[in-house]
């Protein structure tokens, strides 16, 4: 082999190792969110139960969640815009955000003034990306019960 050859091998192997390096920390940069949701019951200090849903972004990169959300039992959807004008709530790396649902949010009336339920919760970020809140469909269920 000449010499020529073994440079553009490794010039080859060099991009190759490279691109790899990059996709791998492309892929490590975005947002991550973690969703969870909790029911607690009343007490002395709350007097009504209440799920109560937390989202935290575990990754590198800001997002914005634009909508909070759900699925509604006649097939539609129903959300509130998040943020103090409705254009959306930042959240940078390990930032959270905190909402509560008490039996009286589930029903909501649609666009032809039909009543209906939350079935499922979800956020929705810029992109539109529909992000599912964890075991919402049995706490709903829960609340709905007492």
């Amino acid at each position: 082999m000449a010499f020529s050859d073994l440079l553009s091998l490794f010039a080859l192997l060099v991009s190759i190792i490279s691109l790899i390096i990059s996709w791998h920390f492309g892929f490590r940069d975005k947002a991550k969110l973690k969703i969870t949701s909790n029911f607690y019951h009343s007490h002395q200090d709350q007097d009504r139960d209440r799920i109560g849903i937390k989202i935290v972004n575990h990754g590198r990169r800001a997002t914005i969640l634009t909508l909070f959300g759900g699925d509604l039992d006649n097939g539609g959807w129903s959300g509130t815009c998040l943020g103090k004008k409705g254009d959306g709530l930042r959240l940078g790396e390990h930032e959270k955000y905190e909402t509560t649902v008490y039996a009286n949010d589930l029903l909501v009336t649609d666009s032809e003034g039909n009543l209906a339920e939350f079935v499922r919760f979800w956020f929705e970020d810029t992109l539109g990306q529909r992000h599912k809140v964890k075991s919402s469909e049995k706490l709903i269920a829960k609340l709905k019960t007492l």
